[in-house]
């Protein structure tokens, strides 16, 4: 018996064929056509759904029209346990009747076809939300820190320009001419050379640390869903 029941169109492979991967990543087994034995397909596809703990319909152009995606929508919905699907290109309002005033998770919204799914199935463990999670720890991390070190860059530029003789500065801001051999001086000092330079250096670190961080969590969710 499988977890999960899927109904699609032959022309719809894609579709298939991503839904499939997601949700063996998420452990769970997986039935579709493809794997009809020898009785007769129509009592087969039967049996299987009616076993299944959870199906789900992809709705597209084309299994709108299907007769037997119907059938096995009006099954799954009678055994009350129907997801639909529903292609980026179609509206609820294309949907056969009996089924637009269900439901429909939109193609590509994992993270509610994973909430769905955890009614019917209470194993379901899919990586996407936990790298998510992880995803957005590090993301905040990262920027709190880039915010810090820009503080500090700014603080330090500030503290080197009160130190200096701001007149001067200014006078050679506008005279455009001169130099720091004709007397002039530059418009960066070295110190505010070395901080900035400083400054990214961090930011660089902080981003590769960032990088790294969110390698690692997604390796180790992909390997504890595979488990």
């Amino acid at each position: 018996m499988a977890d999960v029941f899927v109904s699609y169109t032959r022309s719809d492979q894609i579709y298939l064929q991503q839904l499939v991967a997601f949700l063996e990543r998420a452990g769970l087994t997986v039935w579709w056509d493809d794997h009809i034995g020898p009785r007769d397909f129509r009592d087969e596809i039967a049996a299987q759904l009616n076993q299944s703990k959870a199906a789900i319909v992809i709705w597209t152009s084309s299994s709108i029209q299907s007769s037997f995606v119907r059938d096995e929508a009006e099954l799954a919905m009678e055994n009350e346990k129907l997801i639909q699907v529903l292609a980026k290109d179609l509206s609820p309002n294309d949907l056969p009747l009996g089924f637009r005033s269900l439901n429909a998770l939109r193609w590509g919204d994992w993270e509610g076809l994973s909430s769905a799914l955890g009614h019917f199935i209470q194993k379901i463990d899919v990586p996407v939300e936990r790298t998510q999670r992880s995803h957005s720890i590090f993301e905040r991390l990262f920027f709190e820190s880039a915010v810090i070190s820009l503080s500090l860059f700014l603080l330090v530029g500030i503290a080197v320009a009160a130190g200096s003789d701001t007149s001067q500065i200014i006078r050679d801001a506008l005279d455009m001419t001169g130099s720091p051999g004709e007397g002039g001086s530059p418009l960066i000092s070295e110190s505010q050379l070395v901080v900035g330079a400083m400054t990214a250096l961090t930011l660089v670190i902080f981003w590769r640390i960032y990088s790294v961080g969110r390698l690692f969590f997604s390796r180790q969710n992909d390997q504890k869903a595979k488990q």
